[in-house]
């Protein structure tokens, strides 16, 4: 498993790529290789970073995907498992809720540095946290929603 520093650092240079590519890479769909998970949590971070920075990148709609993808609870809970000694594979509920808090914090501030930046597609998600059976998640999208003015 990566370190909270090695993922950062990994995520700061992989948003340095992206942003001296001229063409937008394709992003792999995750595999089922084990490594996938590690995949998955690289390219969440990279959206993050470039969230937070309100890169110009941000609007492109895959990478608005993603971010909208990060907000899906259920979706979280499928990617993020952990396994039990006894063999159970059961969702690894602290990390699924950990992304989808980050990602609204990502977005709220990306709407700040870049209020330019169409996000209306990610409203509905957003919506439906503030119904979240989390506490955490449901402030978290209830403050959100404050930062990008949805009635």
């Amino acid at each position: 498993m990566l370190t909270d520093q090695m993922r950062c650092l990994f995520a700061v240079c992989l948003v340095v790529a992206l942003q001296g590519c001229q063409k937008t890479p394709e992003l792999a769909p995750p595999s089922t290789a084990p490594s996938a998970g590690v995949q998955l949590e690289i390219r969440y971070n990279a959206i993050r970073a470039l969230a937070y920075r309100g890169s110009d990148a941000m609007k492109d709609p895959d990478r608005l995907e993603m971010l909208g993808e990060m907000l899906d609870e259920q979706k979280q809970q499928q990617n993020f498992r952990v396994k039990l000694k006894n063999g159970q594979d059961i969702p690894d509920l602290a990390e699924a809720r950990a992304t989808v808090e980050s990602a609204l914090k990502a977005i709220a501030e990306l709407h700040r540095k870049r209020p330019e930046i169409d996000l209306s597609s990610l409203y509905p998600a957003v919506e439906k946290l503030t119904n979240s059976p989390n506490e955490v998640i449901r402030q978290e999208a209830k403050k959100t929603k404050i930062a990008l003015g949805i009635p």
